[in-house]
């Protein structure tokens, strides 16, 4: 069982008796836990915890601090996004190796403002209600879970084009896709949904409408229990 087909394609290429015994069956979400009505006042109430105003652009990414998740990029972006629009926050939830050198380069490049350091959260609904975007910095991923939990809450993503990544971000319809180890296209991405609500809006709302299609846990329960029953016969 692979979680996506560009993760099927990926075994298949490198052991070939693959072919032919794989199939592919998506992670699902809770689509009622991760609710975007129910998230709204939760978000509000994380902005009002952290001082950020109310009309300010939020992004926030969900990801522990080991190299391949590409903080070092995002950041980097960030601070060319902060030096045009300066009322923009970036939200990021998690913990790991790399935590402490990242929180050295927002004090060296005077983001501390900017950049909010949320630790470790049981709960992100609160993180990604209070977003107008998520972003996935990644230069090594199969099928982000940060990224289904964040269509689920009808938060539109900016995320590196790797993995199966593109098999849920439809570029333009449900996000932006931008090329692996690039802060430039990273930041520039960013701008234009700072720039345009409309479409983050819509954006939001198509990622929700997908997530339910196509992503939802039942389906993904109903898939793997006929596969076991298959198997077992």
């Amino acid at each position: 069982i692979c979680v996506c087909k560009a993760q099927e394609v990926y075994w298949q290429e490198k052991y070939s008796f693959l072919c032919g015994r794989t199939t592919v069956i998506y992670n699902g979400m809770d689509t009622e836990w991760f609710d975007p009505a129910k998230g709204a006042v939760m978000g509000e109430r994380l902005k009002r915890q952290h001082h950020i105003p109310e009309d300010a652009f939020v992004a926030c990414c969900i990801a522990a601090f080991r190299p391949e998740k590409g903080h070092r990029y995002l950041l980097h972006a960030f601070k060319e996004v902060v030096s045009i629009y300066p009322n923009s926050y970036l939200l990021l939830a998690g913990d790991g190796p790399l935590h402490e050198e990242m929180k050295l380069f927002v004090q060296e490049t005077r983001l501390c403002e900017q950049v909010l350091f949320l630790g470790v959260l049981n709960d992100v609904r609160s993180v990604l209600a209070a977003s107008d975007i998520s972003i996935i910095a990644s230069t090594a991923e199969t099928f982000s879970m940060a990224m289904l939990e964040s269509l689920a809450m009808g938060v539109p993503m900016v995320a590196t084009d790797i993995g199966g990544a593109s098999e849920a971000i439809q570029h333009g319809q449900t996000g932006l896709l931008v090329p692996s180890g690039d802060s430039t296209s990273l930041a520039s991405a960013i701008e234009r949904l700072i720039l345009d609500g409309n479409a983050r809006k819509r954006m939001g709302e198509s990622g929700r409408l997908l997530v339910e299609e196509k992503f939802r846990q039942t389906g993904m329960r109903a898939a793997t229990r006929a596969v076991l029953k298959t198997v077992a016969c």
